[in-house]
């Protein structure tokens, strides 16, 4: 029987079906580090472009590209100051009632929004209704507007409790990604409080269900610890597909397209293709499937990404895959 790594364990009902049927989506070999990355027994994942797919070249601006959702932002990798100011709505109002929010304020991107509906319905059809948008998208706070809710704090609150509240409200980790329009906090609250559930996702039976649908509705986790592990950013299925695949983390799903500058999956005849080049210019040129739908990025380390998706009917699956 094959072991899986505990990274994948959380995916076991996807991973392995009854009666020996094909798994649902393959596994990596876990490596050693990113450039050593290998996949086994995949016909449907490679690090080449797809040979039997015309292509046609597409252009996109630099303001399209930091528009994109593949901005590594962390404390060492802020917000640059070329990325737009989040577009955002009020996620109770687009998400129609199917999405629970922690406060009418909270808001995200439209496309975020529709990705979350999708996947609570999902979750509700799993019997899993306890989750909630605890925070969305916030604005980069300025120094001033740190130190005004300081002087507010101090107020009510000693001055060490109200430097330890201004502290967790905004240095906390996973912040830093909620300043675009694509990641929001999903938390349980715990019965009869206002106070969230802190075991981690996967010490949960709703946590565990979440990790393994939301990866299907394009969303991955901003980290594996603190608030980051609570934290999910909406970068699409491609994206969302490869780095569930690949069992790594942004950061490193980032640094193995530098190395290997493309990346191929067929998924039930679907096909993703996945591009990285050194960002150069005012313009990015990138050969692509023809009828793709492609997304185009930055990624906040001096490189551009576009994420091409074939819809079924266009694509040719490899025998076996």
């Amino acid at each position: 029987m094959l072991i899986c790594t505990m990274a994948v364990a959380l995916l076991l009902p996807l991973c392995y079906l009854p009666g020996g049927e094909k798994p649902v989506f393959p596994l990596a070999v876990v490596p050693a580090s990113a450039s050593a990355m290998e996949v086994r027994r995949v016909t449907g994942l490679s690090f080449s472009a797809p040979a039997d797919v015309p292509m046609h070249t597409q252009t996109f601006t630099r303001e399209q590209l930091y528009r994109g959702r593949l901005l590594l932002l962390d404390a060492a990798h802020p917000l640059p100051g070329e990325a737009p100011d989040p577009a955002t709505v009020p996620i109770a109002t687009y998400g129609k009632g199917v999405v629970p929010v922690r406060a009418l304020t909270l808001r995200s991107g439209q496309e975020t929004v529709k990705a979350l509906s999708d996947l609570f319905s999902q979750l509700r059809s799993h019997g899993v209704t306890g989750f909630v948008v605890w925070r969305a998208t916030e604005p980069v706070s300025s120094p001033k507007e740190q130190h005004d809710a300081m002087k507010a704090m101090a107020r009510v609150r000693s001055l060490e409790a109200a430097a330890e509240a201004v502290h967790t409200r905004y240095a906390h980790t996973g912040r830093e990604s909620l300043q675009q329009a694509f990641s929001v906090e999903l938390r349980m609250p715990l019965p009869g409080t206002a106070l969230p559930d802190e075991r981690p996702l996967e010490e949960t039976p709703e946590g565990r269900t979440l990790l393994m649908l939301a990866w299907r509705h394009g969303f991955v986790r901003a980290g594996a610890e603190g608030n980051a592990a609570f934290c999910f950013r909406y970068v699409g299925k491609a994206h969302a597909t490869a780095i569930t695949y690949l069992d790594v983390s942004l950061e490193e799903y980032l640094a193995l397209l530098h190395e290997k500058r493309v990346l191929t999956i067929r998924e039930h005849g679907a096909l993703y293709y996945i591009q990285c080049s050194p960002a150069s210019g005012e313009y990015m040129a990138f050969s692509v499937p023809e009828g793709a739908a492609c997304e185009a990025s930055m990624d906040n380390t001096g490189y551009a990404l576009v994420a091409c998706t074939l819809p079924n009917e266009q694509t040719k699956s490899p025998a076996g895959s």
